[in-house]
């Protein structure tokens, strides 16, 4: 599983508790497993943004990226003194076939 997170949220992991234990020992501990991922998206206007995500359910794919195709070049276009070349590419996004894997919480 990945846990995805904001930078802020990660440090907050590291907070010891009365007993000076951390958040992040306890994940490693009880989830070997497990990622930590951050991204600064995760940081929004409604709080932080934390998702748990699942990998595989069952032995099938949560979700994938789709593309298209990954790069297409055009045809070549001649000018006075120089050519020029359009390229593109395009993307579905996310293809999330069980929804149920990725699990998502927003805290201050």
């Amino acid at each position: 599983m990945t846990l995805a997170l904001s930078p802020y949220a990660d440090t907050a992991l590291d907070k010891t508790n009365q007993f000076g234990l951390s958040a992040r020992n306890q994940l490693s501990k009880h989830f070997p497993n497990l990622t930590v991922k951050t991204a600064v998206q995760y940081t929004t206007a409604a709080g932080e943004l934390v998702q748990l995500i699942s990998a595989e359910v069952d032995g099938k794919k949560t979700a994938e990226t789709a593309f298209n195709s990954k790069l297409r070049s055009h045809a070549l276009i001649t000018g006075h003194s120089s050519w020029s070349q359009k390229k593109s590419a395009g993307s579905y996004g996310t293809i999330i076939y069980y929804s149920f894997g990725i699990s998502q919480l927003v805290g201050a």
